[in-house]
């Protein structure tokens, strides 16, 4: 992950302009693909959104979950601490640093994005995925297997945040749809 989760504040502007743009369209939107996508997903993207509301409702939810999440990536990748974020500060302090807390927030930021639009118009979330995985082709040392931890990283604070209110099927659904998204990225990644 690397994912979406790795930004440069062109990306977050880019996102949110992006989220302007779905929020002034029609919402009377009927493509095929669409329909499809609703239709085929629900049963996996029901428990993905029920859990993901129940991460909203924490206090300072999107600090809180982005925190959780680069904890459990950087103790099983510490190199991706050096290749993609340096904050300037080292063990603990680092998870109190400004450049950390900003990274940890537009994490959240964007996993709320992709979770909230998944149905709705999957074109824009693809757009921007895209957008996101031809930026991470300029980091040296992202390799295809470091989206399975970012995986297991993005379970293991889904688990941290919900305790018993994340069941099996949601963990699965959550990682169906984490692989349904990081090989999507990977493939883009590597395609030039």
């Amino acid at each position: 992950f690397s994912f979406p989760f790795f930004l440069r504040h062109k990306s977050i502007k880019s996102l949110k302009s992006n989220i302007v743009v779905l929020n002034n369209r029609s919402k009377s939107t009927t493509s095929a693909i669409t329909i499809m996508a609703v239709n085929v997903a629900y049963s996996t993207l029901s428990p993905i959104l029920d859990s993901w509301e129940i991460v909203k409702r924490q206090p300072d939810w999107q600090e809180s979950f982005g925190n959780a999440l680069f904890r459990r990536l950087f103790a099983k990748a510490p190199l991706s601490l050096t290749l993609l974020f340096p904050f300037g500060t080292e063990g603990e302090l680092m998870y109190e640093s400004p450049k950390f807390l900003e990274a940890a927030n537009e994490a959240a930021f964007v996993l709320d994005f992709v979770v909230n639009s998944a149905g709705a118009d999957m074109d824009i979330v693809k757009m921007q995925l895209m957008e996101i995985a031809e930026q991470h082709k300029g980091f040296e040392g992202i390799r295809p297997e470091h989206w399975v931890i970012l995986g297991k990283a993005l379970i293991g604070a889904l688990e941290e945040t919900l305790g018993k209110d994340l069941d099996d099927n949601a963990k699965h659904c959550w990682a169906s749809a984490f692989d349904t998204v990081s090989t999507m990225m990977v493939d883009e990644m590597e395609s030039r």
